[in-house]
């Protein structure tokens, strides 16, 4: 019996044909990933996919636009990925380049970030490497391997970039940085966060009622569904 796909084929059909398409072209993948994230956050939950092009001022022999793709909640960003051709990832410096755009990014987030921590994915193709900004530490792992003058030390290992999206492995560590993510933004310093009624819920015990479509508050019966069931799902259910 064949294994099963690790993504439903739609997505599957839109990565295999960006990977077809061009290795040495990033915009291929663009379309890939952002479906992919919608179908993870889903179209109409509170979260938002916000595609970011930064083109460097400063001038070089060619231009190297930087692709982000930040998911936020209520305008806080909770995860971005970095989009790369995966013909670039067996160069030390486009390797290099990405890992100082990943740290570079982190530190342009770290204000906005509420959550405790922020993940963050560097993907050459299908290829990623994850990060993470730690807020009580104000650390990023992996650490950055400091650069020699003289001496061409590899500051971004090819090997960090070992994870597969498209295999099984790789789609399950994927989807276990989304479920994180969701875990965070469904609880924030021992509240739960409901970002369109920006209310807070004091006390988490009331989410057995909320979350029966019946009853709201004290396990009143109420004669339609309660206003808030929609979002809390939408922030707590498994992937």
């Amino acid at each position: 019996m064949a294994n099963a796909q690790p993504w439903p084929q739609f997505l599957m059909n839109s990565f295999l044909s960006a990977t077809q398409a061009s290795a040495t072209e990033e915009s291929v993948y663009y379309g890939p990933y952002m479906r992919l994230l919608y179908h993870m956050f889903s179209v109409d939950g509170p979260f938002e996919i916000i595609p970011q092009f930064h083109i460097p001022i400063a001038p070089r022999e060619s231009i190297d636009i930087v692709t982000m793709f930040t998911v936020e909640l209520n305008k806080h960003p909770v995860l971005f990925i970095e989009v790369k051709p995966p013909a670039s990832l067996r160069l030390d410096s486009k390797r290099q380049e990405a890992d100082r755009q990943m740290r570079d990014r982190f530190r342009d987030l770290r204000p906005d970030v509420v959550t405790p921590s922020l993940p963050g994915i560097s993907a050459f193709g299908t290829y990623l490497s994850f990060y993470r900004y730690d807020k009580a530490t104000n650390s990023v792992t992996p650490p950055a391997i400091a650069a020699d003058l003289n001496i061409m030390t590899d500051v971004a290992p090819k090997s960090r970039w070992d994870c597969d999206l498209l295999d099984a492995t790789g789609a399950t560590r994927f989807r276990e940085v989304i479920n994180e993510v969701k875990a965070m933004c469904a609880h924030l310093n021992g509240k739960w966060y409901l970002p369109r009624s920006k209310l807070f819920l004091s006390n988490p015990s009331r989410l057995c009622s909320l979350r029966n479509p019946q009853t709201c508050g004290g396990g009143k019966r109420k004669s339609s569904p309660c206003p808030w069931r929609y979002i809390i799902s939408s922030l707590s259910a498994p992937i």
